[in-house]
């Protein structure tokens, strides 16, 4: 399975897929059908999922977070292009990010809080 694409695009801090529950283990399930992926991939992702979701927690950033990950559920689509499968959030005709705003909001957020002085 080409985890890759499972990416939201989070910065390097916070890597996959995070948020906790069963919105994370849902969307995992959707991704690993529409990649083919098995039991372990599907674990991964849930498993990065989760500490992506306590990253974002650290940082003060749960409600970015969250409106990423309810997004993501909304607007992730199995798409094929040139023969290969991804769970994206990217429009295929116009090639944008369906949660480019939610993602610029988690971003700004990490930055903000990563910029404070303790």
């Amino acid at each position: 399975m080409k985890r890759g694409s499972l990416l939201f695009g989070l910065s390097a801090i916070l890597g996959m897929l995070g948020c906790g529950g069963s919105a994370g283990a849902d969307l995992c399930t959707q991704a690993t059908q529409c990649l083919a992926g098995n039991e372990k991939d599907e674990a991964a992702c849930v498993s990065e999922f989760e500490g992506s979701a306590a990253a974002a927690a650290d940082y003060g950033c749960t409600d970015q977070f969250a409106a990423l990950s309810t997004c993501h559920t909304a607007k992730s689509k199995c798409e094929t292009d040139n023969n290969h499968k991804q769970y994206t959030t990217r429009d295929p005709q116009s090639g944008d990010d369906r949660c480019d705003t939610e993602q610029h909001n988690l971003n700004d957020c990490i930055n903000g809080a990563s910029s404070k002085d303790d």
